[in-house]
């Protein structure tokens, strides 16, 4: 009896992570995934494009959970493409059904007969050609899952080799629970298959963030494109002037304007130019002279009149 509830009072002292269900992380809590492989998807196809003829697109039909033996086991004599990522220690798995071989191929090359009248073929090996183009697909794969993680944490991956199924413990023991994507292919009348794998140990540090709900939190920000918004912001081409004086005239006063008149300016004759730009004041100038060009020389900042800015609110 004092055993039993020593036991019970041991495992009420053990903490519990609601995002781990019996040693397994739990796919509907874990939002985030679909984001990482909506990207995944989204990015490969812009890396397959050069390959296709028309508009090539990746849809996701299920992000599951699983184990190696169960997932691997099904998927023996497919062509795989490990994926390592320095980044997280891990590798991952691009699997590719036959289907998908010879789609790649037909829209690479460019089909003899419509899909649809197309005879079926027995299952034979895969050519070198598909071989050749799988591969090029998993080396996409590996630029497209690095983005997909891209907004939870710095997740390169890389191409590392490929080759066909064959032992199920390619990415650790047989009973290694893993996450597993399965996404079709779509492209100029053709289909394919292929799946992702990868070990729940690599999403175990960044399951926290996969956690939060895409809807209710703001939106990650890439830092790859924060830093080329930013280039492109700065090295934009904005329009500058520099106003001498202003003043009025009437329409007909401007028809009677003529070459040689001379015009009276109603400054003070200080000389000072107002830099603006986009109509906002900018810095005050004056006119200097050096290697044969007139150049305007920054003074000082112009700052807004306290009666502009009562108006403002007055209104």
């Amino acid at each position: 009896m004092t055993a039993e509830l020593s036991g019970a009072s041991s495992a009420a002292r053990r903490p519990h992570d609601p995002l781990v269900d019996q040693s397994n992380l739990s796919v509907d809590r874990l939002p985030g995934l679909v984001i990482v492989f909506d990207q995944f998807a989204e990015r490969l196809a812009q890396g397959l494009a050069p390959l296709c003829r028309g508009e090539a697109l990746f849809a996701v039909e299920a992000i599951e959970t699983t184990s190696l033996f169960d997932a691997l086991g099904e998927c023996r004599g497919l062509l795989a493409g490990v994926l390592h990522c320095p980044d997280l220690d891990a590798r991952a798995l691009t699997i590719f059904d036959r289907d998908f071989a010879e789609a790649l191929a037909h829209i690479a090359f460019g089909a003899k007969q419509p899909p649809q009248t197309r005879r079926e073929k027995p299952i034979r090996p895969v050519t070198r050609i598909e071989a050749g183009l799988v591969e090029k697909a998993s080396r996409a794969a590996a630029e497209a899952l690095s983005a997909g993680f891209a907004g939870f944490t710095e997740a390169a991956f890389a191409f590392e080799r490929q080759e066909p199924i064959a032992d199920i413990q390619l990415l650790g023991r047989r009973d290694m629970p893993a996450v597993m994507a399965r996404l079709r292919l779509l492209a100029a009348g053709e289909s394919g298959r292929m799946r992702v794998i990868i070990p729940q140990p690599t999403l175990l540090p960044i399951r926290t963030k996969l956690a939060k709900d895409p809807e209710s939190e703001a939106p990650a920000i890439d830092p790859r494109w924060a830093k080329q918004m930013k280039a492109g912001v700065s090295s934009a081409l904005i329009p500058i002037t520099g106003v001498l004086e202003e003043f009025e005239m009437t329409l007909g006063e401007i028809a009677e304007l003529v070459v040689g008149r001379v015009l009276d300016l109603p400054g003070d004759g200080s000389g000072r130019v107002r830099l603006e730009s986009g109509g906002q004041n900018l810095f005050w100038c004056k006119v200097v002279q050096g290697e044969g060009r007139y150049k305007l020389e920054i003074e000082e900042p112009i700052e807004p009149e306290d009666g502009m800015l009562d108006a403002a609110l007055a209104n």
